[in-house]
């Protein structure tokens, strides 16, 4: 696969502080591009993947986070994918007048993760079913129990993430931008997966 024309730049180190490697991808795509199916299944390789949607991410950030995760739902229960959803009140902040105060309404967030087998994921329609606002991808480094995984996934910290899985990719598709965290030193691997120098 040639991700050449997507003009992909890796940027990243180790974060001292929290113990684990952060790293920035940046692409040009525009709208309606596969860039980012391209981009995930060059790193995810022959690895299943776990996405998870959380619409308090994309307030503010991308248009209709509620009606991207409605759609995801729907999507990824008519293939019959392992999944969990449920419905928090929404952490997000309202800003006003420049101030940021809490919220007094009962918002309700969204938070779904759904398993994707490999041979799920490479099927070329899948596409079409990745939140389009973007999502949080975990690239197993190793076959996992997906219901174990799914079960416990949201109230993990990042340090016990980041040492599950070989890759964790957080995409922004407003700003076409991937940030990735993984326990080790990637970046040789990140580059020659991205085909990158």
């Amino acid at each position: 696969m040639d991700l050449a024309r997507y003009k992909i730049k890796l940027r990243g180190g180790k974060d001292a502080r929290k113990g684990y490697y952060q790293y920035s991808l940046t692409y040009r795509g525009g709208e309606n591009s596969p860039a980012a199916y391209d981009i995930i299944s060059a790193l995810a390789g022959d690895s299943d993947i776990i996405i998870e949607f959380n619409t308090d991410l994309f307030y503010g950030v991308s248009q209709e986070p509620d009606k991207c995760a409605e759609k995801f739902l729907e999507d990824i229960r008519s293939l019959n994918l392992e999944h969990v959803s449920r419905r928090v009140p929404s952490q997000y902040p309202v800003v006003f007048l420049g101030i940021t105060i809490g919220r007094m309404s009962k918002v309700q967030a969204y938070e779904i993760a759904a398993y994707v087998p490999n041979n799920v994921w490479k099927d070329p329609s899948f596409r079409d079913v990745l939140p389009s606002c973007g999502a949080r991808y975990y690239i197993a480094g190793n076959p996992t129990d997906a219901g174990a995984v799914l079960a416990v996934l949201p109230d993990l910290s990042e340090e016990r993430k980041a040492s599950m899985f070989r890759l964790i990719l957080f995409h922004v598709a407003a700003f076409e931008r991937f940030g990735i965290i993984s326990a080790g030193d990637a970046e040789k691997e990140l580059r020659g997966l991205l085909g990158l120098k």
